[in-house]
């Protein structure tokens, strides 16, 4: 039942689903860090993955030959696939004024993008106008003409979940019949032709190896910044790699839509208030504001001044910064305690993020909010001291402060994540 191809998968896709990640995120990791993968460039699932595009993999159980291998874990698959979904419907959100291009699926890619569509528009999202194109071998009469349910290609889901039902509110739907080794690539020349040239990279240049050299290359706004707190603070250096593991894990919680959740106690708690207050306003670059936000802005009062001064953020919840909720723990809970993994169980889902702060690793608050979160099946990052108690042990990612008093450990931290901040707004925002 090809052996390798089901135990790697199967494996990669549990390993993903208890971290949080989609299916193919997943898949897309696997081929990224085996080493056995030796011509992963030639992959678009390993490329998608370098580059941070979500890819999505959406699973009809049963249908594959890694569902019929003893590794299968069905669970996990659902899960990972319905993690999948959520990153495509949040795609979808986007899709106003943009091109939706379906190749070859006639059941499962036209019934997911029409549920995408709805969840989008259900959740206010302008998204009317955009172009849809099916790529198909079937030919089509004059398929924009309705037709009714004695004609067979009534029954056709493309036709009408991605050509005409759609885009019914302003877009254009079209359905190009041919093999794809003919339109694929004419698609691809007729879009390149159309683009500005771009500059050859400098073949004489080496590019870096390993996984700082990997960083560099992929993130190298946020490389630069990373290396003057270096160079500045070279007592620091030995967190290197962690703090690439964390930025890697925000920019990519960030990027599919997620949300990070903070907690710390007495001075983390401010630290945790700093943070979520530097990334909810950009500061630094201005990323401009989506052209359908625009236009419906300067049509009401005072839209003109939203239109201007709006930046873009990402998103953050620090817990225990809600006086109702903390209150209504006191009175229900016995043990207070757990205010912050309420907060958190009620709030968070799969695909998010959890950064605990504690000087000293053991603020019990903080180490049940790491529980819950691996619970809901999400990232989950400690910032600590040199020690790091319990919560070096529990959290996924752990930066260990190069200090032992409070207060030293507090200012690292000020450090910390003053930079991973910078690296954040600076890289997802030149994208």
């Amino acid at each position: 039942m090809a052996e390798e191809t089901g135990l790697l998968m199967n494996l990669a896709i549990q390993a993903g689903a208890n971290q949080g990640l989609g299916l193919g995120e997943a898949l897309g990791r696997l081929i990224t860090e085996d080493p056995r993968f030796v011509y992963r460039e030639k992959s678009v699932l390993y490329t998608a993955y370098k580059l941070g595009i979500p890819f999505t993999v959406h699973i009809a159980l049963g249908t594959d030959i890694t569902h019929q291998h003893p590794k299968a874990d069905f669970a996990a698959i659902g899960w990972a696939s319905g993690q999948d979904f959520k990153v495509f419907s949040q795609a979808v959100c986007g899709l106003e004024g943009g091109v939706f291009c379906n190749f070859g699926s006639s059941v499962i890619g036209p019934e997911i993008f029409l549920k995408a569509i709805s969840i989008a528009r259900n959740l206010g999202n302008t998204v009317r106008i955009f172009t849809t194109a099916n790529f198909d071998i079937i030919p089509l009469d004059d398929y924009r003409k309705p037709i009714g349910d004695d004609n067979p290609e009534y029954y056709y889901r493309p036709r009408k979940n991605i050509v005409n039902r759609p885009v019914a509110l302003g877009g254009r739907g079209f359905h190009i019949t041919g093999d794809h080794r003919d339109t694929l690539p004419n698609l691809y020349h007729q879009v390149v032709s159309q683009l500005e040239p771009i500059q050859p990279v400098n073949q004489n240049l080496t590019a870096p190896t390993g996984e700082a050299g990997l960083f560099s290359v992929e993130n190298p706004q946020a490389s630069q910044i990373m290396a003057a707190l270096l160079r500045e603070y070279p007592a620091l250096d030995p967190l290197r790699k962690d703090l690439m593991r964390v930025f890697t894990a925000l920019k990519r919680c960030f990027q599919m839509g997620g949300t990070l959740y903070l907690a710390g106690n007495g001075g983390s708690m401010s630290d945790a208030l700093h943070i979520s207050g530097e990334l909810g306003k950009d500061y630094k670059k201005r990323r401009p504001t989506p052209a359908s936000h625009l236009a419906r802005l300067t049509g009401i009062p005072g839209g003109e001044d939203l239109a201007e001064c709006l930046q873009a953020g990402l998103r953050s919840v620090v817990l225990g910064n809600n006086p109702a909720l903390a209150s209504a723990v006191e009175n229900d809970f016995s043990r207070p305690y757990l205010g912050y993994a309420q907060e958190l169980y009620a709030l968070a889902s799969a695909g998010d993020v959890f950064l605990g702060i504690s000087t000293s690793g053991n603020a019990k608050n903080v180490l049940y909010a790491v529980q819950t979160a691996r619970l809901l099946n999400m990232t989950t990052i400690g910032l600590t001291g040199g020690s790091g108690g319990k919560l070096s042990t529990q959290a996924d990612i752990v930066i260990h402060a190069p200090a032992g008093e409070t207060a030293m450990v507090q200012t690292w931290h000020l450090h910390i994540y003053h930079c991973l901040c910078e690296m954040l707004e600076a890289q997802i925002f030149s994208e």
